[in-house]
């Protein structure tokens, strides 16, 4: 065995698995990363910018009848995609630790999008914590899971309100 006190053997092996930043793979992978977050982070740019546009009401003098339909034609996505962008880019003015994540290029558009589904200021640390450590997908169930819990919630919350209802004459 291995000495008291001696180096662990999967420490020591992480050392040596370490990638080096003079390998020209390892620096390739470094620019492809690095330029996601960049446009991470310029496409929270074009949300604030989304979310102005729309509080403007922009939309008005183009012929179409909201922001999410001005968005889809400008940009050329389906209108279901469109609300989505508006919905995540008006949730994003109300959670100013996650806006800062993507405006640091921290969390992708797929992130962001489900998170705010969910996110409230009192809850936004946590989940933001959640986002920042696990995948997009598991980030998607973990949404699911929440809101089914909240609705769950929800319905004993009234069922408790109707059980306490009282009438008299």
């Amino acid at each position: 065995g291995e000495p008291a006190g001696g180096p662990h053997p999967i420490a020591e092996a992480r050392s040596e698995d370490a990638p080096d930043p003079e390998d020209a793979l390892y620096v390739l992978g470094e620019q492809c990363a690095q330029a996601y977050m960049q446009a991470d982070a310029l496409h929270y740019r074009a949300m604030t910018l989304l979310a102005e546009f729309h509080h403007k009401d922009g939309w008005q003098d183009t012929g179409f009848s909201s922001t999410a339909e001005w968005l889809a034609w400008r940009i050329g996505i389906r209108l279901g995609a469109a609300r989505e962008r508006l919905r995540t880019a008006l949730a994003l003015e109300k959670l100013p630790e996650t806006s800062e994540a993507m405006k640091n290029g921290e969390l992708s558009f797929t992130k962001d999008r489900a998170l705010t589904r969910v996110a409230t200021p009192d809850n936004e640390a946590t989940l933001l914590d959640f986002a920042r450590a696990g995948s997009a997908a598991c980030l998607e169930r973990m949404v699911r899971g929440w809101k089914t819990m909240d609705r769950k919630s929800e319905v004993t919350a009234e069922q408790i309100r109707h059980r306490s209802r009282r009438f008299s004459a």
